[in-house]
């Protein structure tokens, strides 16, 4: 069998590896890869080791790697002809190697344009088509329709496929063992840690800025995420939208009702902004680090804050809980369902409910490094042995074998 894993990462990472290592733009398109394999390293980044140890051909596709794919380019001969490049390379690779199965990441990308129908068409190796859902897409019904089999890391996510008649089966994140080779362990600092997404305005996001506002409050936090910071344009549209609003309220209660102030005056209409009042959080955070950056860092704290989107639903299937257990820092976690079946919840985490509760436990445990470096060694341990890339890829591998017996027979 021959697999193709179409995939891409985040473009500020993209800069941060080629920053990193001068002169790796000039390097092959293999000495390339394996580098970025390091940088990004992650339990699905394995997988083709894994396939390939089962007998398969593989193929891992960076699509947005401008660099890479330039080479890839240069060293086979490929001229792109179209406005859309980045599609068009990735067209021609997978045309090449000819797979039975491809596997992307990203589906929503695919989706756009009828680009899944375009490499289909232009790829009759392919015989069954499968995709990664984690992240928010879109439409997931409209997207996700499209494939044989869709694997997902949230419980609620795949049961919502499912009932909408979409083949789907959960599959765990885990943590790839190799990172430990690949940082240095250092003394850890008793401060609070938090790596990911908060964008203001986000509604998936909205949460846990509430709870990091509340924390940095109170404790020193170090924040890496993307800082939001709003234009010119951004704050003079948003003065001006309510200079006139506050306007035609004062012209209301003078009497003056005509359509243009009545419509004007309606706080229905106004627009939802990215809440300039918040920008003092975002300004204090630090810039986002990813792959064995991340890692490296997120190593040296005793504790991390971990807070679900509400995406996910009722179950813990975030990859910082992977994470923060396989580089062995303490977290801290908001409740879920299955955790119990993740880690041992009295002794290997701390758990809350609320702002409130998670403030406490704060208060109880950041000065008790003792504590918190026992907790960290437990999870660590727990990770390590149920939570590694051969556990995932051992049931990723019979769930495809399983669905391929099946369609067959």
């Amino acid at each position: 069998m021959r697999i193709a894993f179409l995939s891409s990462f985040y473009h500020k990472h993209c800069l941060q590896i080629y920053a990193k290592y001068n002169d790796l733009d000039k390097k092959s398109y293999l000495e390339q890869e394996k580098i970025i394999e390091n940088e990004t390293i992650c339990s699905m980044g394995q997988w083709p080791y894994y396939f390939e140890k089962q007998g398969w051909k593989t193929l891992m596709i960076c699509r947005n790697n401008p660099f890479i794919q330039s080479r890839w380019c240069q060293e086979n001969d490929f001229i792109p002809k179209s406005d859309d490049h980045e599609f068009e390379i990735v067209l021609e690779q997978v045309k090449r190697f000819r797979p039975n199965i491809i596997f992307t990441f990203g589906a929503s990308y695919y989706f756009q344009n009828n680009k899944l129908n375009t490499l289909l068409k232009n790829t009759p190796s392919v015989e069954k088509k499968f995709s990664w859902y984690g992240a928010p897409e879109g439409n997931d019904q409209l997207i996700f329709k499209q494939y044989d089999l869709v694997f997902t890391n949230s419980h609620d996510l795949c049961n919502s496929l499912i009932s909408k008649g979409i083949n789907t089966q959960q599959l765990n994140h885990a943590f790839e063992a190799k990172t430990l080779s690949l940082i240095t362990k250092r003394k850890k600092n008793n401060r609070i840690c938090f790596f990911g997404s908060i964008m203001p305005g986000n509604e998936w996001h909205n949460e846990r800025k509430d709870y990091l506002k509340e924390i940095s409050n109170r404790y020193t936090i170090d924040i890496y995420s993307d800082r939001y910071s709003s234009t010119v344009k951004e704050r003079l549209k948003r003065y001006y939208i309510e200079k006139r609003y506050s306007t035609c309220i004062m012209l209301e209660n003078l009497g003056i009702r005509n359509k243009v102030v009545q419509h004007y005056s309606n706080r229905d209409i106004l627009p939802t902004f990215n809440d300039l009042k918040e920008e003092a959080l975002f300004s204090k955070s630090k810039q986002p680090l990813y792959g064995i950056d991340m890692l490296q860092k997120l190593s040296e704290y005793a504790l991390s804050f971990n807070l679900h989107i509400k995406h996910t639903g009722r179950y813990a299937c975030n990859m910082r809980l992977f994470e923060s257990g396989g580089v062995g820092t303490a977290m801290l976690t908001d409740k879920k369902n299955n955790l119990n079946s993740i880690f041992n919840e009295e002794r290997d985490i701390l758990t809350f409910n609320s702002i409130n509760e998670a403030l406490h436990l704060i208060d109880k445990n950041i000065y008790n490094s003792e504590l918190l470096e026992e907790m960290a060694i437990r999870a660590q341990k727990c990770i390590l042995k149920n939570h590694t890339t051969p556990n995932q890829f051992d049931k990723l591998f019979s769930l495809i074998n399983e669905y391929i017996n099946k369609k067959i027979n």
